[in-house]
């Protein structure tokens, strides 16, 4: 199953809705209409529309994962919400929760339980099952149908939630360089760089190889790598791809010794896909000090 996830400007689903249904839960599938013997679902919400989920069909939900026992799992990318974006195709077998999906009607609010196993699984979320799940459990998706589109509708829908995520970027970027009362200009391609550490020697050029101890850290102060606490510097050659964008471009202004923070923007960075634990349209915060030139 293909599926795209991206946070939501809002939270899902109220707590007494969650709390309601831990109380009506004795064992893993009571309460709930059984799909196979370890997947059931229970519609919370019915919108009646008339418009149903069905192969063809863009699925634009809320979504939150819970564990049986209603409490956030540990990946805060599936317990703190996000939107899920599904196209919706024919089920193959063991693809549980697309025969979940199309049980739903546009407006529709509901719950899926599964095992984790089956649930984080290839052919269902395709994400690794986060630590404070263990096989054998079962986890709950809750979920809320936001809208069910075809082709050419979900790519207008793109079109404009690209243009919503840009918008909130740029502005997010801004009042972060306010808050903080930066004043460095940032240079031709947008990074902000302030030196705190002087150089020597001339800057390194693509194609060497360089030695780099680095913090990288979102905006809102998520740690993405550290080589200190890992213990050991990175090195690569400069330019290579595998690297954001941000950093070879800052690199190549840099000289040996030197240590500055980087403001780099989203599209430098880890762009509008993103990265495992790295959400869509984040810019990032590097202290980068240049160790070595070969």
């Amino acid at each position: 199953m293909s599926t795209r996830i991206t946070k939501p400007s809002f939270f899902l689903f109220s707590i007494l809705c969650i709390l309601t249904m831990a109380a009506c839960n004795k064992g893993p599938l009571n309460g709930y209409k059984k799909i196979t013997k370890v997947f059931g679902y229970q519609i919370l919400s019915d919108m009646d529309t008339g418009t149903k989920a069905g192969s063809g069909v863009y699925m634009i939900a809320n979504a939150v994962v819970m564990t049986d026992k209603d409490s956030a799992v540990s990946d805060p990318n599936l317990g703190g919400g996000f939107y899920l974006q599904i196209p919706l195709r024919k089920p193959q077998p063991g693809s549980d929760l697309m025969i979940g999906f199309q049980k739903l009607s546009d407006g529709d609010s509901g719950v899926f339980i599964m095992l984790a196993d089956t649930f984080f699984s290839k052919l269902n979320m395709n994400v690794p099952m986060p630590s404070n799940v263990k096989s054998g459990d079962y986890v709950k998706l809750y979920i809320e149908v936001l809208q069910l589109l075809d082709s050419t509708e979900y790519e207008h829908w793109l079109e404009q939630k690209d243009f919503e995520n840009k918008a909130m970027a740029h502005q997010m970027f801004d009042e972060y360089i306010k808050a903080t009362g930066i004043t460095q200009e940032p240079d031709n391609n947008s990074i902000i760089r302030i030196v705190e550490k002087e150089g020597k020697g001339k800057s390194p050029i693509y194609g060497q190889t360089v030695v780099v101890n680095y913090i990288c850290l979102s905006m809102a102060g998520q740690e993405i790598f550290n080589t200190y606490s890992e213990g050991v510097p990175h090195e690569f050659v400069l330019g290579d791809n595998a690297i954001i964008q941000g950093l070879n471009l800052s690199l190549i202004k840099m000289k040996k010794g030197e240590k500055s923070r980087l403001i780099i923007p989203y599209y430098l960075g880890y762009g509008e896909v993103g990265a495992p634990n790295v959400p869509p349209y984040t810019h990032l915060l590097m202290e980068v000090e240049l160790m070595e030139i070969k």
